[in-house]
């Protein structure tokens, strides 16, 4: 059973939560405490640096799961017993994602393995979201070529859906931290697109500070939005989001509040042609 917990999961020694299941179908696969997975090399490699590595994986059972793997060869203070691995902190997301019925992916693993308190490695697998697409790749290699009037309708469905998502996780005090489009996949199905939200290591509940949490998921979001939007659709993004009750001064001011987040690290503008 998957707890939901945001706290480390063991002082020294390893330890793994399977969600119902699926513990045989993974230990089979080579994720269990009796295997070094934090070496473990198999499947599609989707994701590379020198601490997270995630794997597109097929499974026995035929089903496709993400395994995505965190290892520190050097002692982090941040994540010192009892501070919770990038994992748990991932799987914790999660859950307050699917409490707000906001699409997500679905945990079927998570582990830590720790040295008398430090973290050496920590592991999180999660099922894979059949038919969809990272919103960068489904704007660059499907919306920018589409006609209008077919362009205009599925911009502004995907925006109000996204926008609405955020306006209820910000209500509840609940912050991704790193909702770039790459961490938005979107899934077409009966009821239109349909955005999930993925890739939350650094998700929380913040109550007292969170204009600086709003203000970072806004960012993510607008960092590609300089390449595919206009200054007017930015803006009117942004009116939305703040809703009728913001007047004029209130938006101008969010606006320039983000445009100063991303001066610091200037996202790179994209060449795009019809």
């Amino acid at each position: 059973m998957i707890p939901t917990h945001k706290r480390a999961l063991i002082f020294h020694g390893t330890r793994i939560y399977y969600a119902d299941g699926w513990q045989d179908v993974l230990t089979n696969a080579g994720i269990s405490i009796g295997d070094d997975w934090s070496i473990l090399n198999f499947g599609e490699q989707v994701s590379l640096s020198p601490i997270t590595n995630c794997f597109r994986i097929v499974l026995d059972s035929d089903h496709v799961v993400y395994f995505k793997r965190y290892v520190y060869k050097k002692r982090r203070l941040q994540f010192y017993f009892p501070m919770p691995s990038k994992a748990v902190v991932e799987n914790f997301g999660y859950h307050q994602l699917n409490k707000l019925a906001i699409p997500t992916a679905e945990v079927i693993a998570f582990g830590e393995n720790r040295n008398f308190g430090d973290l050496r490695a920590a592991f999180i697998v999660t099922r894979e979201i059949p038919d969809s697409v990272a919103l960068d790749q489904f704007a660059r290699n499907t919306w920018y070529g589409m006609k209008e009037p077919e362009r205009s309708r599925v911009y502004k469905e995907i925006t109000i859906k996204i926008l609405d998502q955020v306006k209820l996780a910000h209500r509840t005090n609940f912050f991704h931290h790193d909702l770039k489009w790459r961490n938005i996949l979107i899934k077409k199905t009966s009821e239109g697109y349909m955005p999930f939200w993925i890739d939350c290591p650094r998700a929380a509940i913040i109550r007292l500070r969170y204009r600086r949490g709003r203000l970072i998921d806004l960012g993510g979001l607008a960092r590609l939005a300089l390449s595919y939007l206009t200054v007017t659709q930015q803006y009117r993004m942004l009116a939305y989001y703040l809703g009728a009750d913001a007047d004029k001064k209130k938006r101008k001011n969010m606006y320039r509040r983000i445009q100063r987040y991303l001066s610091r690290r200037p996202p790179k503008i994209l060449q795009l042609s019809s």
